[in-house]
């Protein structure tokens, strides 16, 4: 019925996508999944909203895409960054986390003034850890090396930084 692989989900996939992308936890998605189904206040977080569909395919995309780029980036790995595979193999709900800022601050400008005038950081995940987009991420269909490029773009300017940052201060 189903011919694409990204049309294969589960519930608790696209409340991991949703949780990460929409309410940025992309921690909370990938190591508490059972939650997501099992914790009433988060299902009800998750699943009580109409989504638009095209936005729920365009999550999916990204997974599937996302495993598409990791098999890439395994087969042409030059070892000049030690750290790469195994951030993706386990960064793919930061990335859409990831993604999912920036679509929110794309097409929300003024989630940056808010940001910058909030000194507090739990005042600053809130603010953009709403549910604000109820349309397709993407205007157009994006082929798989548009993906592969936001992937790395995301991964180099944003993921592999981060975890830079948080390893000069926590080594282990």
């Amino acid at each position: 019925i189903y011919p694409e692989p990204w049309q294969n989900t589960t519930n608790e996939e696209i409340g991991q996508f949703l949780l990460s992308f929409v309410y940025q936890k992309p921690g909370t998605a990938r190591s508490n999944k059972a939650s997501i189904c099992d914790n009433e206040e988060r299902y009800q977080l998750l699943f009580s909203k109409k989504y638009n569909s095209e936005f729920i395919k365009c999550l999916l995309q990204i997974r599937s895409n996302y495993k598409k780029w990791i098999q890439q980036s395994k087969k042409t790995d030059d070892g000049s960054d030690s750290f790469k595979i195994g951030l993706i193999n386990n960064g793919m709900l930061f990335i859409t986390s990831i993604i999912g800022l920036i679509c929110k601050i794309y097409y929300h400008p003024d989630y940056m003034c808010k940001i910058n005038s909030t000194t507090l950081n739990d005042q600053k995940i809130q603010i953009i850890s709403q549910y604000d987009i109820s349309h397709p991420i993407f205007k157009n269909n994006l082929s798989q090396k548009d993906f592969f490029d936001l992937f790395e773009y995301c991964y180099s300017k944003f993921y592999r930084t981060g975890y830079e940052y948080l390893k000069s201060f926590k080594p282990n």
